[in-house]
């Protein structure tokens, strides 16, 4: 049972099945809320319409997983709460529930969710959004008027449901939730402010359009068990400045990936060992990726450590370090394209640190 300061916290109403409750009312003094797991010996499984409504002084809350249910409008206009966690016990949020919660940054959202009701956190500031690859219904306007940054998202919406939850307001930086076994036909088209996307191990198949004028995407990294990409998938995307790293073999293509008129400009980069690419592949340009630092080469030069990279004469690479390896951080250092089969990278930082591991990667 909850301690007796808790438990003067809170309103609530038995349920129907006699053993769980509701909390009706918040009357505590605010700050960070813990909402209880029990009351009187009652299990609390539903977070009631209204219950914190209007609680500017609430500065976090905690939720157990014993909630099954938000009701509408439970944390409207609650101006203090910069972060909600919701647990995998959710399943159900209502309308309007986190709405106008003005510093509300970080959002995540449990895989128990499976839909959500109309402007459930519509005019948030949500910098940071996570959601799960089981929620399969968001209602119109759900996320209306967010300040996205980083946003996981399922991949099988329909896309004018996936538009009207967030209103042309998606995230610069997109990764779509583990898995997920497909991108549907123009989930992200014309989503212009997409400039990285991650795609999850599980997906197996990209929609036709998908990322059709995403102009700002300009690299994508195609996980290896995808075997199917549609029509136009990357039409008149920024990929015409960077390029596809397919990390497999060569998947089943439709005949125009990138838009017709631009045949043969979308550069898809693959790996030693995948098999099925040629140049003849639909409007891919295939590229072998394969860099390497070059062995022998290490040293320092003009006070800086540094080594030579080699590779398909026009490839490019990105460099990252780290300092400890058992917990990296890795952090890019510099771009570089392997110009005639060789680039050289420096480091003019390697004297702050006692020591550093370097890594060379794609640039998606």
């Amino acid at each position: 049972m909850a301690p007796i300061a808790a438990k003067a916290q809170f309103t609530y109403t038995t349920n129907a099945d006699g053993v769980s409750l509701t909390i009706t009312k918040y009357t505590g003094p605010g700050g960070m809320v813990t909402i209880p797991t029990n009351i009187d010996g009652l299990t609390v499984t539903v977070i009631g319409t209204n219950a914190f409504t209007d609680n500017t002084n609430i500065t976090g809350v905690t939720i157990p997983n014993t909630i099954g249910s938000i009701g509408s409008y439970a944390f409207f206009f609650c101006q203090g709460l910069p972060s909600v966690t919701i647990p995998d016990s959710v399943t159900n949020i209502g309308a309007y529930v986190f709405y106008n919660c003005i510093a509300l940054r970080n959002v995540t959202i449990g895989s128990g969710v499976r839909s959500f009701a109309p402007f459930a956190f519509a005019r948030d500031p949500i910098t940071n959004l996570v959601m799960s690859a089981n929620t399969t219904n968001i209602a119109v306007e759900a996320f209306y008027y967010c300040a996205l940054s980083t946003a996981t998202v399922p991949g099988h919406f329909g896309p004018s449901d996936f538009m009207g939850a967030f209103v042309d307001n998606i995230a610069t930086n997109v990764i779509v939730a583990d898995g997920t076994l497909s991108i549907q036909d123009e989930l992200f088209e014309f989503e212009g402010l997409i400039a990285n996307i991650v795609l999850p191990e599980s997906l197996t198949s990209i929609g036709q359009e998908a990322f059709y004028y995403c102009q700002d995407l300009t690299n994508i990294t195609i996980p290896a068990a995808v075997t199917n990409i549609g029509t136009e998938a990357f039409g008149e995307s920024g990929l015409i400045h960077g390029g596809a790293f397919f990390s497999g073999n060569a998947p089943s293509v439709a005949s125009t990936l990138f838009a017709p008129g631009f045949s043969n400009i979308l550069t898809a980069y693959y790996l030693p060992g995948a098999t099925g690419w040629s140049n003849a592949l639909a409007d891919l340009k295939a590229v072998l990726w394969n860099p390497a630092a070059q062995s022998g080469s290490f040293g320092v030069s003009n006070n800086q450590f540094g080594f030579n990279i080699t590779g398909t004469p026009g490839i490019p690479v990105v460099v990252d370090a780290c300092t400890n390896l058992s917990n990296p951080l890795w952090m890019p250092l510099q771009q570089l394209t392997v110009t005639n089969g060789l680039a050289y990278f420096s480091d003019p930082q390697w004297t702050n640190f006692p020591g550093r591991f370097y890594r060379i990667r794609s640039p998606h």
